[in-house]
């Protein structure tokens, strides 16, 4: 057994035991791809790809029952599954793409991917390696194995810029000229794999200098045509990027709610898919003349975002460009406060904190302003729930009509927001105050309005 298979199965009690599994199986199967490459450079990987010689639907099957996990078919005819672990864990398992392993490793989209170890007792640990990805590994390089690979898939180019920045290696200049010939090619691409892949990039520390070699190939206004990168969006999405570090600026403006906003900005929303690249694509679409929904549509229709990403997307951008956030009116009390997040929600603490990176960009009493109105809102969320965003609610609409002889209708709703933003301003604060205030408003005809 290799130094290398040792590793790997030590790393994992699953790893044991799926090696054990796969030994009953009478098809050849390999480690495959990223799962490699990560145990060549010594870097921890939670997810395993596994290359098979067929049939990988049917051992796919056979593990998730053998493992307690989730069996999930993703490509029939290609011959592709996933088996869904816990704690965020899958395995990924692929036919040949060809008549033998080595077929299959050429067609692969980097040298660095298109390296094997095999799984089974007569190929146990050996490497495979037909396209020289191991020295690529060493010269810190991103290679095609074939010319037409980026032809093949046109995504690879994004790819590609992923890889080389999550490593910190270097395109080749053969794929720097096939990732530029593919660029017009990425409409040919499902909207869905682009998003997937284009999310994934947004996670990157190292995010800025992706966007900006998209932007150079001319790969970012291919996805997102509202985006006009420069001078003054760069410094937005580092300052945004660095927010994960902890103790950065950003960080250090949001105290004491920087952990709490990490937390949520760290959920799922759909999917395995986290908060985080949503509030990244607001710091990009973010725009002080350019309408929200115009700038967020355009990413909608590419990216395929779910109804819960593209509420949150939109509600941002709308958030961002509202006058409290870009100070345009008066200073930012409790009640503006509540009518924003009444509106948009927790979409409002996200647009604030692209406003806050936006802030750091700028000097002077603008930056200043909006560095002030973000920690306001951020704090009213985290901090003031119960008093600014959502105050207990004191009656309901039955004892409105019971007490007041309010009729059923839209005049019970309007009254109940009226009780709520007299407890956002201190005027009510029990069930009696909220209905002697309403009477003072019948008698004054404030519920007429």
């Amino acid at each position: 057994m290799s130094l290398e298979l040792e590793r790997w199965l030590s790393a994992s009690y699953l790893h044991q035991r799926l090696s054990d599994e796969l030994a009953q199986e009478p098809v050849p199967c390999y480690l495959v791809g990223g799962t490699v490459r990560d145990l060549l450079l010594g870097r921890a990987s939670r997810d395993v790809d596994l290359a098979v010689a067929h049939d990988a639907l049917g051992i796919g099957r056979r593990l998730a029952n053998r493992l307690g996990g989730a069996f999930v078919t993703l490509d029939v005819d290609r011959d592709v599954a996933r088996v869904v672990l816990g704690r965020g864990e899958h395995i990924d398992l692929t036919g040949f793409r060809g008549c033998d392993l080595a077929e299959d490793l050429w067609a692969r989209d980097f040298t660095v991917n298109a390296m094997a170890i095999g799984l089974s007792s007569n190929e146990r640990g050996r490497l495979f390696d037909p396209t020289g990805g191991s020295e690529d590994l060493r010269e810190r390089r991103l290679r095609m194995p074939r010319p037409e690979a980026m032809r093949d898939d046109p995504l690879r180019l994004l790819r590609g810029l992923r890889i080389s920045a999550m490593l910190r290696y270097r395109l080749d200049a053969e794929t720097w000229t096939a990732a530029q010939e593919a660029v017009p090619h990425l409409g040919e691409v499902s909207s869905e794999r682009v998003r997937d892949e284009w999310l994934r990039i947004l996670l990157l520390p190292s995010v800025a200098t992706v966007l900006e070699q998209a932007h150079v190939l001319g790969a970012l206004v291919t996805i997102l045509p509202c985006v006009a990168w420069n001078d003054t969006l760069r410094p937005r999405i580092e300052t945004l990027a660095r927010f994960w570090e902890r103790n950065g600026p950003l960080w250090r403006i949001l105290e004491p709610d920087s952990q709490a906003l990490l937390d949520d900005v760290r959920r799922p929303i759909a999917g395995d898919r986290m908060v985080w690249p949503i509030v990244m694509l607001a710091g990009l679409c973010a725009s002080p003349t350019e309408a929200p929904d115009e700038g967020a549509g355009a990413a909608l229709a590419r990216l395929a975002l779910s109804r819960r990403e593209s509420q949150l997307l939109i509600r941002a951008l709308e958030s961002g460009q509202g006058t409290l956030l870009s100070c345009q009116d008066r200073p930012a009390d409790d009640l503006a406060l509540h009518r924003l997040f009444r509106k948009n929600g927790w979409a409002a603490v996200a647009a604030a904190l692209v406003s806050a990176a936006t802030a750091l960009s700028l000097c002077g009493e603008q930056s200043n302003r909006r560095l002030e109105r973000a920690r306001q809102v951020v704090a009213a969320w985290y901090r003031r729930y119960d008093q600014v965003v959502a105050p207990p609610q004191r009656v309901s609409g039955s004892d409105l009509m019971r007490e007041l002889g309010i009729e059923a209708g839209p005049k019970v709703g309007r009254a109940l927001l009226a009780i709520q933003e007299a407890q956002v301003l201190g005027l009510v604060s029990d069930s009696e105050q909220a209905l002697q205030y309403l009477r003072q408003e019948f008698n004054d005809g404030g519920s007429e309005q």
